[in-house]
């Protein structure tokens, strides 16, 4: 005997939105259903609604990654001025704590000697918001004060440039031509030095 075979859990919101359409449309008129239960205006309804709710959903997710990104650039701006900042109270300090704690910013604690920082071995790249972008992301480094990115064109012959230093774990690489595909690689710097460059990764700017 056939039974209805529905497997909603199955289903993301735009298959559900084509099968709440299909099923109104298909019972419409049809001899077979005279009376459906519930009404084939209440699957509308329930069918308009939760399309309508996934395209909310999905023009504030489109709204937060912008402002995400907006935070990103500017914390970028605010670690660079605190760093340089950090850099005028050692200096006027000559290391007395006293003055480095009358600036409002924390003493660091004495610590052993310094090692370089290990390779980076977790770059993910993706595709950024708007054409020619890309994101970066990668596991942080314990011994990282900041990181370094390199791009290069991926040709026969890679000619690394500089592309940005970061004190987060992230980047977002812009200005880049569509179609084409770039080497990115990262390494993290401490105090001890550059630890060694991450394998590159391959990503086609969108």
């Amino acid at each position: 005997m056939a039974k209805v075979k529905l497997e909603l859990s199955k289903k993301n919101t735009a298959e559900k939105t084509a099968l709440g359409n299909k099923v109104d449309t298909n019972m419409s008129g049809n001899q077979y259903f005279e009376s459906p239960n519930p009404t084939l205006d209440t699957l509308k309804t329930a069918t308009a609604n939760m399309a309508a709710a996934s395209d909310d959903v999905e023009a504030a997710r489109k709204i937060v990654q912008v402002k995400l990104s907006i935070l990103y650039q500017q914390e970028s701006i605010f670690d660079g001025i605190m760093t340089q900042m950090g850099a005028y109270v050692d200096n006027v300090s000559n290391g007395d704590e006293a003055i480095i704690l009358s600036a409002g910013m924390d003493v660091q604690k004495e610590k052993s000697p310094s090692t370089l920082p290990d390779k980076i071995t977790s770059v993910n790249a993706t595709a950024g918001n708007n054409a020619g972008e890309i994101f970066l992301s990668w596991d942080k480094s314990s011994k990282a004060k900041s990181y370094a990115v390199e791009i290069a064109v991926s040709a026969p012959v890679l000619e690394w440039k500089h592309a940005q230093i970061t004190t987060r774990s992230k980047a977002e690489l812009g200005g880049l031509q569509t179609g084409t595909a770039y080497q990115i690689r990262v390494t993290a710097v401490g105090s001890a030095g550059q630890g060694p460059w991450s394998d590159p990764v391959l990503k086609v700017a969108p």
